[in-house]
């Protein structure tokens, strides 16, 4: 079976030329195993396209798959976790703006069999003779693109291909600018060549930029048909019959040359020896003789004629053009040699001569002593000196040194001293922002001015000084919170959901009905990538029920039913999807709660311990689940009856044993055991605007803080359990004037928030109380 491939780029619908990075067919190196199959098809894709990460992310891939061991599966998944991996350390050493993700597809050729690895959303169409066509990876499954996640999720298809079948790779951005049954078409052409000319049609109407790699299976060449022999007798060649050329009476005949053709061997024989051909020299080779009685005829005919013609008088020449004798010739032509070799000899005497009297007198000119003929050189009289002028410029050049001087030390010195200076004001930058001191934020003051002094350019050393003032001119109503930036979330109508647990940060956003996870580093302060990890999104497909619109999301601590904790995710209609991060968006599973929870009833979600608590303003209740066996069926009311509050109102939720309600009206309504909660009310507040929109409880029952995040004022007011004013926080800028979403780690103490559409982490200070 024969396989034709091409590999087709484009540029804005154009045919290009150009390398494809992201594109290679590999034949099976010499030495590898016949079960690792003949052919290696790598495409990938990635966006944004960056052409030496596709080349990186490719070779690696390619190397890995044919070092491995095992079979082709095995092969396939160290390949595809290979270049994940590459791509995920890439990311999280990249500055902003130099990460990307993707998809990447293997597929390997083996017989008629075709072994397809896939990470991403990625296109593989397969077309089969009958019109059939597959397509790989199969939509319906969860696809996580290429460098979002650890472990990767590995897609593996498997298909037999028979003659006349097509398999055509290719790149997100291409494939969709199309219908899917656009290619279907584009496949169902007789030839590779006309396929090739469908895509390139299609690409030149979508006016897009891709690239794909065809495969066509043929079927194999057949043997070329042996000429039949006979057997028992020995076939020669008979020489062509040679032109005849009349040869002259004096020119001698050669021997006519033997011409032996070889016999052909009978069929088990050997094959042949092959003959080298002598190369033809440039004489004309002697023409074929004669037979012995027609050379004999044609001697016997010319000495007939001969005799029979009178021989022919030799004419005479005019007397005006008779030669004289030899001797004499010869006399006078060495007469005329001698004569101009005499003259030529003295010509070449001269010109000999009248060289070296000019080399005589040029070396001469060059001796000590007087030359007759030559001008003598007048040596020129040195003016007189004048001190005050020679004083002046030796004044002046004693300047222009110590300027000089000067300029290249302040500007390779100083350079060295601003550097310095930097170091030491980012740490005591740190040291600020963690005591909240207004003796560290004036030392950070005048160590910035004594840079920006030193070197007036330097932007960092201005943006230093600009903060410390701020912080300053802050300090007496609220501490500076160093808002480190995560990620641009975009523009969303509807507030998201923020929830920290563990290592990882999981956002809801309810416009977009899709809940995505970003992993944290161990200092809770840097992205391991800027990839969000897709967990659970409307539309998906889970025990044949489709998803509906996601409402809101909790945190099961670890323990019970799940030793490594959980997150529940609640859909519209009354739907749980758990998630638990150490198996993977592979592993959620589905549970049906009991109750009515019909679309808009339930509005949020809490959870502690075990329990989950939904917010049914409907009912204007609170119901409460405790799994039986990790089963949750049967609901319980939170509130006896007429004591809730207009639970229609509920901001937000938090439970630390206690149910915090956050109302509209910025008010806090605590509970406990279904029953209000009066240790609790706060006070002291900095002034009577506090109108909170936020909430965030830490988990501790009496030693943790809460957070209200106030958009009115641009702060956020943190309060004891009590309720009692702690502490307020503010961000450089007007970020908290679009709060979303709070949420705070314990370890490390870190406060994670939404605002103006991005995602910031701020280490909270270490003067507030755990």
């Amino acid at each position: 079976m024969q396989r034709y491939s091409e590999i087709l780029r484009f540029h804005e619908g154009q045919r290009s030329r150009h390398p494809t990075p992201e594109a290679a067919v590999v034949v099976a190196p010499p030495g590898t195993p016949e079960g690792a199959g003949e052919h290696l098809v790598i495409l990938v894709d990635l966006i944004p396209q960056l052409a030496h990460r596709s080349r990186e992310l490719r070779v690696l891939a390619t190397s890995t798959y044919w070092t491995s061991t095992g079979s082709i599966v095995a092969r396939l998944r160290r390949a595809l976790a290979e270049a994940n991996r590459h791509l995920v350390r890439v990311n999280a050493e990249a500055p902003p703006g130099s990460k990307c993700s993707g998809s990447i597809t293997c597929a390997v050729f083996a017989g008629e069999e075709l072994f397809l690895g896939q990470i991403g959303a990625g296109y593989a169409f397969v077309h089969h003779p009958d019109n059939r066509v597959e397509l790989f990876p199969q939509r319906d499954r969860l696809l996580i693109p290429l460098g979002a996640a650890l472990p990767p999720m590995i897609h593996i298809g498997y298909t037999l291909l028979e003659e006349q079948a097509t398999v055509l790779f290719g790149t997100t951005p291409a494939v969709e600018s199309q219908p899917r049954e656009r290619w279907k078409g584009a496949l169902a052409a007789f030839g590779p060549e006309e396929i090739g000319e469908a895509i390139t049609q299609t690409m030149a109407e979508s006016q897009t930029s891709g690239s794909f790699v065809m495969v066509r299976v043929a079927a194999s060449a057949p043997a070329l048909p042996q000429p039949e022999l006979r057997h028992g007798r020995r076939l020669f060649h008979k020489p062509e019959k040679p032109v005849a050329v009349m040869p002259s009476a004096k020119e001698p005949v050669a021997p006519p040359p033997v011409t032996v053709a070889p016999a052909p061997a009978p069929d088990d024989a050997a094959p042949p020896t092959p003959v080298t051909p002598i190369p033809a020299t440039t004489e004309k080779p002697p023409p074929p003789p004669l037979p012995t009685f027609v050379q004999k005829r044609l001697e016997r005919r010319q000495q007939e004629a001969a005799a029979a013609q009178p021989p022919t008088p030799r004419p005479s020449a005019p007397p005006h053009l008779k030669l004289p004798p030899v001797g004499e010739r010869v006399k006078t032509f060495l007469g005329k040699l001698r004569t101009r070799g005499q003259s030529g000899q003295t010509s070449r005497t001269r010109s000999t001569t009248a060289q070296r009297a000019r080399l005589r007198m040029a070396l001469r000119t060059l001796l000590p002593g007087k030359v007759k003929g030559v001008k003598q050189t007048v040596t020129p009289v040195a003016p007189a000196e004048k001190p005050t002028v020679m004083g002046g410029l030796a004044l002046g050049l004693l300047l222009l040194t110590f300027f000089v001087t000067m300029t290249m030390y302040f500007e390779s010195g100083g350079h060295a001293r601003v550097e310095e200076y930097l170091v030491e004001a980012r740490k005591l930058r740190e040291q600020a922002f963690s005591s909240q001191s207004a003796e560290d934020w004036e030392r950070l003051l005048q160590l910035s001015s004594h840079i920006v002094t030193l070197e007036r350019q330097n932007a960092e050393a201005a943006r230093l000084k600009a903060e410390a003032q701020n912080a300053l001119d802050a300090l007496e109503i609220a501490a500076v919170l160093d808002a480190r930036l995560f990620l641009d979330l975009g523009v969303a109508p509807a507030p998201r959901r923020l929830l920290v647990a563990g290592s990882w940060i999981y956002i809801l956003n309810p416009t977009a009905d899709e809940v995505i996870g970003l992993p944290l580093h161990a200092d809770g302060l840097t992205l391991q990538t800027d990839v969000p990890t897709p967990i659970l999104k409307r539309g998906q497909t889970f025990y044949g029920e489709v998803v509906n619109h996601l409402v809101d999301f909790a945190w099961v601590e670890p323990g019970g039913s799940f030793r490594d904790g959980a997150l529940f995710i609640y859909s519209e209609g009354g739907s749980i999807y758990i998630y638990e991060p150490t198996l993977g968006p592979g592993s959620i599973t589905r549970q049906r709660l009991q109750g009515e929870l019909g679309p808009g009833m339930v509005t949020a979600m809490g959870a502690f311990g075990e329990r989950l608590y939904l917010v049914h303003r409907q009912q204007n209740q609170i119901l409460t689940y405790q799994p039986v066996n990790g089963v949750y069926d049967t609901a319980r009311g939170y509130f006896a009856p007429q004591l809730a509050p207009r639970l229609s109102e509920v901001l937000d939720i938090g439970i630390d044993g206690r149910v915090y309600l956050l109302m509209g009206d910025g008010t806090i309504n605590t509970y406990f055991g279904g029953t209000e909660d009066r240790s609790f009310e706060m006070k002291n507040l900095p002034d009577p605007n506090v109108h909170p929109m936020v909430l965030a409880v830490e988990p501790e029952t009496d030693q943790g803080m809460i957070y209200l995040g106030d958009p009115r004022q641009e702060r956020i007011i943190v309060l004891d359990k009590r309720g009692e004013f702690k502490h307020q926080f503010r961000l450089s800028g007007e970020a908290l004037k679009q709060l979303e979403a709070l949420a705070v780690n314990a370890t490390p103490h870190v406060l994670y928030l939404i605002a103006d559409n991005r995602l910031y982490a701020a280490p909270i200070p270490d003067f507030v109380a755990h």
